[in-house]
C-alpha cells in the first residue's frame, strides 16, 4: 500500500541540495522564475506605467536643464470695458551664462487690424549674495533611478513564485499524510483499539483541514502570480525552480558600505547635512548681515535708444541678537545629522538582521540534511525488514511520511534562504533581474 502513496508526488531534485514536490495536476503550465521575471518586466501593467512616467521625467528635466529656454504667451482676443483690445504675443528666450549670470531676450508683438507694432530688448543680469550660499538642487531623475522600481517588481514576482511552491509543497505532503492516516484510522477499526480510533480520527479532521487551507493559500498565491504577470486568461502555474549552489562572497562591513552607498534616504540626509554645514558658515560668516550686489545691462530694439546700466548694493540686517539665527542654523544641522544617524544605523541593522537570518538558514538546512539522511537509512533498514515480515507495511508508510516531511522543510528551507539573499542585494544596490541569474538554473 505504501508503493501507491509515492507516484502521487512529483520530486525534484535542486542542485545545492534542496528538495522540492508538488502534487501533479495535468492541466497546470509549468514555468521558470526567470520565464516569469521576464514576463513580469513585459507584460505588468503597474511596471509599465511606471517606465513610461520615468520617460517623460527624464524627457522634462532634459528639456529644462538645456542652455536655452523659450517661454512663449499670446492673448488672441482681450476685452476691456466693452472695448477690444489689441491682439498680442510675447516670447522670452533665457540663457544662463554661470551661475550668477542670465541673458534674457524678450520680443512682444501687437497688431491692430492691419496694423503691426513690434518690440522687444536684451539684457544682461549679474546677482550674487555675498553670505547666503545657493540653494541645492533637489533629487534629478537619473538613468538608473529605475532600479528599485525593478527590484521591487523581481521582489514580488519571486516572493509570489516561491510561497506558491511552498504551499504546493505542503499540500502535496499533507495529502501524504492524510493517505497515510486513513490507514491507520482502518487498521485501529480492524484491530477494535477505540483510543487510537479516536485519537486517528481528530487528526483526519485536522489534516484535511489543513490540506483545504493549503490548497486555498496556493490558489491565491497562483492568483496574484496571474495579476503580476498580467495574464489574459487565468493560468494554473506549476512554478518550477532550481537553485545554483551559491556562497556570499561579502563581508558585513563591505555589504554595510554597499547598503549605505546604495540608499536614496541616506544620500537625502546626507544631503540635507552639507545643507545645513553650508547655512550655519553663512550666518556665522554674515553675522547678521545680508548683503547682494546686482548688475544689468540692456539694449532696447529700438537702436536709435542708448543701451542702459545699473549696479546696486544692497545691504540688511534684522535687529535682534545675530546669534539667535546661528543658533537655529546649528540646531537645524543637528536635527540633519540625528536624521542622518537614524538612517545609517537602520541600514546597518538591517544588514545584520539579514545576515543573521541567513546564518539560521543555513544551520537549520545542515541539521535538516543530517535528519534527512538519517531518516533515509531508517527508511531502507524498514525496506529490508518488510521484505523478510519483519514490520507492518504502515510502519514503512510511516517512515516514508516522515520522510516526505523532511524533504518539504528542506526544501522551503532553501526558498527562505533564496529571498533572504534577494532582499539583502536588494538593500545593497545590485540590481535583481542580473543577480538572480547566478541564484537560479
Amino acid at each position: 500500500m505504501a508503493t501507491k502513496l509515492l507516484p502521487w508526488l512529483l520530486v525534484v531534485i535542486i542542485p545545492g541540495g534542496a528538495l522540492g514536490f508538488w502534487t501533479i495536476e495535468a492541466c497546470a503550465t509549468s514555468i521558470t522564475l526567470l520565464e516569469a521575471v521576464d514576463l513580469a518586466f513585459e507584460r505588468n501593467a503597474q511596471y509599465r506605467l511606471s517606465l513610461w512616467e520615468h520617460e517623460l521625467a527624464l524627457e522634462e528635466q532634459r528639456l529644462k536643464e538645456q542652455e536655452l529656454t523659450i517661454h512663449f504667451s499670446s492673448t488672441p482676443l482681450n476685452v476691456r470695458n466693452g472695448k477690444i483690445q489689441p491682439d498680442n504675443a510675447t516670447m522670452v528666450l533665457a540663457m544662463s551664462l554661470g551661475d550668477h549670470t542670465t541673458l534674457t531676450t524678450t520680443l512682444s508683438g501687437e497688431s491692430e487690424g492691419l496694423d503691426l507694432d513690434f518690440g522687444g530688448d536684451l539684457d544682461i543680469q549679474f546677482k550674487y549674495d555675498l553670505f547666503t550660499p545657493p540653494k541645492q538642487a533637489g533629487p534629478q531623475p537619473e538613468a538608473n533611478s529605475m532600479l528599485a522600481m525593478e527590484n521591487e517588481l523581481v521582489l514580488q514576482v519571486a516572493t509570489t513564485f516561491t510561497n506558491l511552491i511552498k504551499e504546493l509543497n505542503r499540500a502535496a505532503y499533507e495529502e501524504l499524510r492524510l493517505a497515510y492516516l486513513k490507514e491507520a484510522h482502518e487498521a485501529a477499526v480492524v484491530t477494535d483499539n477505540s483510543m487510537q480510533t479516536s485519537s486517528l480520527k481528530q487528526q483526519l479532521y485536522e489534516s484535511e483541514k489543513r490540506l483545504a487551507n493549503y490548497q486555498m493559500t496556493a490558489r491565491q498565491h497562483n492568483q496574484q502570480l496571474n495579476n503580476l504577470l498580467n495574464t489574459d486568461v487565468y493560468v494554473d502555474f506549476k512554478p518550477v525552480i532550481s537553485n545554483k549552489a551559491y556562497r556570499l562572497e561579502y563581508g558585513q562591513d563591505q555589504l554595510i558600505d554597499l547598503a549605505l552607498a546604495a540608499s536614496s534616504r541616506r544620500n537625502q540626509a546626507e544631503a540635507a547635512v552639507k545643507d545645513a554645514e553650508t547655512q550655519l558658515e553663512a550666518a556665522k560668516r554674515a553675522f547678521g548681515w545680508n548683503i547682494n550686489t546686482t548688475a544689468k545691462l540692456q539694449w532696447d530694439f529700438d537702436w536709435s535708444h542708448s543701451p542702459s546700466w545699473s549696479i546696486g548694493l544692497t545691504a540688511s540686517k534684522t535687529l535682534y541678537p545675530p546669534s539667535l539665527q546661528a543658533e537655529k542654523d546649528a540646531l537645524r544641522l543637528a536635527q540633519a545629522q540625528l536624521q542622518l544617524a537614524e538612517v545609517e544605523y537602520n541600514i546597518r541593522s538591517q544588514v545584520s538582521q539579514l545576515l543573521d537570518k541567513l546564518a539560521i538558514s543555513e544551520s537549520q538546512y545542515r541539521d535538516l540534511e543530517e535528519n534527512l539522511i538519517t531518516e533515509e537509512a531508517e527508511l531502507e533498514t524498514k525496506r529490508r525488514l518488510y521484505g523478510v515480515g519483519l514490520t507492518t507495511e504502515l510502519k514503512l508508510q510511516e517512515h516514508q511520511v516522515e520522510l516526505a516531511r523532511l524533504q518539504m522543510e528542506l526544501s522551503n528551507n532553501r526558498y527562505d534562504h533564496f529571498l533572504s539573499l534577494l532582499q539583502l542585494f536588494d538593500l545593497c544596490g545590485f540590481e535583481l533581474a542580473v543577480v538572480i541569474q547566478e541564484l537560479v538554473e
